[in-house]
């Protein structure tokens, strides 16, 4: 068993079929099957299923997975350990994370790591279900991960970043108070979430004695901000990004009391290879000082979207007053914010309520 035939039975469990692998590792298909089938009779067992379509691990392959990616992760680690004497980082890291976090705090951080060791490549895997951060950690996918929720593993060693204040984003039709909104009014509205928070808003909100009428939910977070402004619904986001929400066209409040959103970020409990301990030591620094990281608008503080957004509001909606919770028509329509006319509430079916 060597290095070599590792890499190829883990290529082929990831990308389901030998054909596949091939063509990720850039090798003849015939050589990939050599040395899987040399593996087997090493072991004196079969790795795989052969299927009409494609290849799936047999339970002993599935033994094999952790084992396997635990000893590679160790080859890398020691080349990166030797180039770390040098000065010179390299290597692989690779990361777990879950779409609501991947542009904040994600995106900053990795953004910070790669202008400090440009060397070092940087793998985003984005877990399957959403949830399931610690097990791409404890399988040896990734070295680190980055999580909503925590993990009761005792292999996982967790770490709390800086929580982020959560605001409301409503169509521009909507009419809401000039600055902020009260917690209670958001359970007049019909909430448009990502899937992988849902249970993460509902906890934030039902710790206010908030149960959120979920009208839509999407896996594709880069249309939430979109439909928000196309008049489906609102939604609740990071502050970070209320500058882009309100570029966008949105209304953007803040909330009272304070919705504060925390993540972890987490990773198992054997020594990390360099780049991994780096990346921590970084996200560690930044959380501790409080130092500003760029967001996914570039923006250098966030709360300017806020503020922008609060300039224009109507000033004859006063603050505290109750929330309208009718939603504005879709644009280019009778009662859409560019045609003025009664606003409607969707009539979507809330799921989970």
């Amino acid at each position: 068993m060597d290095r070599r035939e590792l890499e190829y039975f883990l290529a082929v469990v990831e990308h389901g079929s030998v054909t596949a692998a091939a063509q990720a590792l850039h090798i003849a298909q015939p050589s990939l099957s050599q040395a899987l089938r040399s593996l087997e009779r090493e072991l004196g067992v079969a790795l795989f299923r052969r299927l009409p379509r494609g290849m799936r691990p047999t339970p002993a392959g599935e033994a094999l997975v952790r084992p396997a990616r635990q000893v590679l992760r160790g080859f890398e680690g020691a080349d990166a350990a030797v180039r770390a004497v040098s000065g010179l980082l390299a290597g692989r890291l690779d990361v777990a994370v879950v779409s609501a976090l991947s542009v904040v705090p994600v995106a900053g951080f990795v953004t910070a790591f790669r202008h400090r060791f440009p060397d070092v490549r940087v793998r985003l895997h984005e877990p399957q279900p959403e949830h399931d951060v610690a097990k791409l950690v404890l399988d040896g996918t990734c070295e680190v991960g980055f999580a909503l929720t925590a993990s009761s593993d005792p292999e996982i060693v967790a770490m709390e970043l800086a929580p982020e204040e959560v605001c409301l984003a409503l169509p521009p039709g909507a009419t809401v108070p000039a600055t902020t909104v009260p917690v209670s009014a958001i359970a007049d509205l019909e909430l448009i979430v990502g899937t992988d928070a849902r249970h993460v808003l509902c906890d934030l909100l039902g710790r206010h004695g908030v149960v959120p009428r979920l009208s839509i939910v999407t896996a594709h977070r880069e249309a939430i901000v979109p439909l928000v402004v196309g008049g489906a619904g609102a939604t609740l986001l990071p502050a970070s990004m209320a500058a882009d929400a309100v570029a966008r066209g949105a209304q953007v409040r803040r909330i009272r009391p304070l919705i504060l959103r925390q993540c972890q970020l987490v990773h198992g409990t054997s020594p990390l290879s360099p780049a991994a301990a780096r990346f921590v030591d970084l996200c560690r620094a930044h959380t501790g000082s409080g130092t500003a990281l760029p967001d996914a608008a570039g923006e250098g503080a966030a709360g300017a979207g806020l503020r922008r957004d609060a300039e224009g509001a109507d000033p004859s909606v006063a603050d505290g007053e109750p929330l309208r919770p009718a939603l504005a028509e879709p644009a280019g329509t009778p009662g859409s914010a560019t045609t003025p006319g009664p606003a409607r509430r969707t009539a979507v079916a809330a799921p989970g309520r």
